[in-house]
């Protein structure tokens, strides 16, 4: 179709002016002329300043890249994402003193304390713990004393051995798998980029935290010995990672407008036969 010489002159005045753009990303898709419409300078200057210079445009935007950064994994995907945060008390408080005052027992067992009624009839708390009384069908109890001996390692099993010896046997745990490690195994981590199981001690009992007969690869990120891993590297400020969270952000905005574009597939075709 023939165009008036005004018609090219409005076109190239468009033109003109997405090149001069200011706005933080790739506009617009290529139209019916075929105009591959970039963003301003600024845009790959800002790309630059966060360590993507080398990359071209087409991997920073093509639709391959984006269904790649966006793919959850299986394990991630849905609803259903749970974490758990395990605080052990070896050596802590006594159970009747807690969850298990044994009100019926005479009181050279049950010890100086009262019971108190729960949200659950039946089951009674020690009195000092009102507020966890208050929502214990919330909750769940588990009573599992068997012991002979006054000692810890050798009658915990986090996870439960019903094979396992009793009391008294001279181990000290290292042979069952704590539930950080089982949880390591069967249910994996929500993100694939971090750690399935965690441990912030200081002192590493292998009945609370190992991962016993399942192997090494179930055993915990020991946290507290990453000493300054998990601080800022040297040189970069919040200042600065600010701007960064900033800058992915647009990324992450353009993304979104890009995600049905077919500005990405003509970019690729010009990249391939440049």
């Amino acid at each position: 179709m023939p165009c008036s010489p005004r018609d090219v002159k409005q076109a190239a005045s468009r033109h003109d002016r997405h090149h001069a753009s200011a706005s933080a990303g790739l506009i617009g898709d290529a139209g019916a002329q075929g105009v591959v419409r970039v963003g301003s300078r600024r845009w790959f200057l800002q790309v630059g300043a966060a360590g993507l210079a080398g990359a071209s445009a087409t991997s920073l935007v093509s639709p391959r890249g984006l269904a790649a950064a966006t793919t959850s994994s299986p394990q991630s995907a849905g609803g259903d994402r749970k974490a758990v945060i395990l605080f052990w008390l070896s050596g802590g408080p006594s159970h009747i003193d807690m969850w298990d005052p044994k009100p019926a027992a005479p009181r050279e067992i049950r010890g100086p304390y009262q019971s108190i009624a729960t949200a659950v009839p039946g089951v009674r708390f020690s009195e000092h713990l009102p507020l966890q009384a208050k929502i214990m069908d919330k909750l769940t109890v588990i009573r599992s004393v068997d012991c002979s001996a006054s000692n810890h390692t050798p009658i915990t099993m986090q996870a439960g051995n019903a094979l396992a010896q009793r009391t008294n046997d001279g181990r000290d745990g290292a042979g069952y798998p704590s539930m950080g490690s089982i949880a390591a195994k069967f249910r994996g981590s929500n993100d694939p980029e971090m750690p399935a199981f965690v441990g912030l001690a200081d002192s590493w009992a292998a009945d609370v935290y190992g991962a016993g007969h399942m192997g090494q690869q179930y055993e915990p990120i020991k946290g507290k010995e990453l000493p300054g891993r998990l601080a800022l590297p040297e040189g970069i400020h919040v200042d600065r990672l600010a701007d960064r969270q900033h800058l992915q952000s647009q990324f992450d905005r353009l993304s979104r407008e890009l995600s049905s574009d077919r500005t990405v597939e003509r970019m690729g075709q010009v990249d391939r036969m440049a």
